[in-house]
């Protein structure tokens, strides 16, 4: 568990910087959670969050191409605010099951969209 950073720097393409953090978090069921993304190095980017439980495909919660736009805004007990153009905030009032959480940002006016991935995990520690 923790942080994986997976870095593409490809020749010409904006370099664009994903921080996700906390890069561990361990949560009860049913306590709150919120998880911060920041993507930098280019002024148009695109924002996603997505969660993987198990060994399991991932899924898309969220997409945000601007501050303030967000598609869509809530996924089952999820919420999602982009409050300005680099960060992303994946919140939970009350967590339901253990996952992993990855955050990814692209620009979109590269050729080259996906460049770097981060993910956190949140445990579930009852038991």
């Amino acid at each position: 568990m923790g942080l994986f950073l997976l870095l593409l720097l490809v020749k010409g393409a904006d370099t664009v910087t994903v921080q996700q953090f906390p890069s561990i978090l361990f949560k009860d069921t049913g306590q709150p959670l919120v998880l911060n993304c920041e993507v930098t190095g280019s002024a148009s980017l695109y924002i996603y969050w997505y969660k993987q439980h198990g060994f399991g495909e991932l899924k898309l919660m969220f997409f945000s191409v601007a501050a303030g736009s967000i598609d869509p805004t809530t996924v089952d007990q999820f919420t999602a605010k982009r409050p300005n153009g680099s960060h992303l905030i994946l919140e939970s009032a009350a967590l339901a099951v253990s996952a992993v959480y990855y955050c990814a940002g692209s620009t979109h006016s590269s050729s080259i969209t996906l460049t770097v991935h981060t993910k956190t995990t949140a445990a579930d520690c009852t038991g």
